[in-house]
């Protein structure tokens, strides 16, 4: 069975923002070992804050993306 990690916003933030950090160490290791569960509203948090303008000069999109945060806009059924 698969450990399940729950992970608040400021953490998923942190890990985005800072790759050597103790939150991307988290984050790395609920990827590794087991399952990260995320709510809608905490995601929606994480992706309000991630794409700050403020955190352009921290982050690009391909930095983004390569971490997994990746959300389709418009998905179809």
């Amino acid at each position: 069975m698969l450990n399940r990690y729950v992970l608040d916003a400021n953490v998923l933030v942190s890990a985005v923002l800072s790759p050597g950090s103790t939150a991307n160490l988290a984050y790395q290791k609920a990827l590794d070992t087991g399952i990260l569960l995320i709510s809608v509203e905490t995601f929606a948090e994480c992706e309000s804050v991630i794409f700050r303008s403020k955190f352009d000069r921290y982050i690009s999109v391909v930095t983004v993306v390569t971490v997994g945060w990746v959300k389709e806009r418009n998905p179809t059924s």
